[in-house]
């Protein structure tokens, strides 16, 4: 009887332990992107100041002028690139071109709406994707989506977790896109 007790009482403890690694991947990598950005976000404030930083950035702007795009209105779009060299350089140390980008930043402005999205790479792989979106006097919408390995880890819309993972394929394919448009400014 005493025996049986003392495996018990050793048995959970055991169990719980056994369990932590199957929750701890995700956790670990949801940290580690939450320091990449804020190591990210440091660094190019260092740029923005012009104390360098270890980033550099490139920016691409259409319709500079703001004025009237047929059908759509007022419109512009700024995209801006922060990467750590110049994609021929990764080469030398074993890297593909596109782990130099670190950051793409959009800012669209479509007559009433405006939207602002940022993409961080780590290595070339998309890992972090946050969007934020008004249109006129409509309250500020806000989503999160963490990624690791092109799989969604997390997604979030305003503060709350989304239950159901939405499929991260359209965000996937134009984080590529923007990294094609990075690489070909290098050409």
């Amino acid at each position: 009887m005493k025996h049986t007790a003392r495996v018990k009482a050793l048995s959970l403890p055991s169990l719980l332990l056994a369990l932590l690694p199957l929750a701890s991947p995700a956790q670990d990598s949801l940290a580690q992107v939450k320091k990449l950005y804020a190591d990210t976000a440091a660094a190019i404030e260092l740029g923005r100041k012009g104390e360098g930083g270890g980033l550099y950035s490139n920016e691409v702007q259409l319709n500079s002028r703001g004025l009237p795009w047929r059908a759509v209105g007022n419109y512009s779009k700024k995209i801006v690139f922060w990467y750590s060299d110049q994609p021929e350089f990764a080469a030398y140390e074993n890297k593909s071109e596109a782990s130099v980008l670190a950051k793409v930043e959009v800012k669209t402005t479509a007559a009433v709406r405006s939207e602002y999205e940022e993409f961080l790479f780590q290595d070339g792989a998309l890992v972090f994707f946050f969007r934020q979106s008004q249109a006129g006097a409509e309250p500020r919408e806000e989503e999160r989506y963490y990624l690791h390995n092109n799989a969604l880890l997390k997604a979030f819309k305003g503060n709350q977790a989304v239950a159901d993972q939405p499929d991260p394929a359209s965000i996937l394919k134009r984080a590529s896109a923007y990294q094609q448009l990075f690489l070909a400014m290098f050409q």
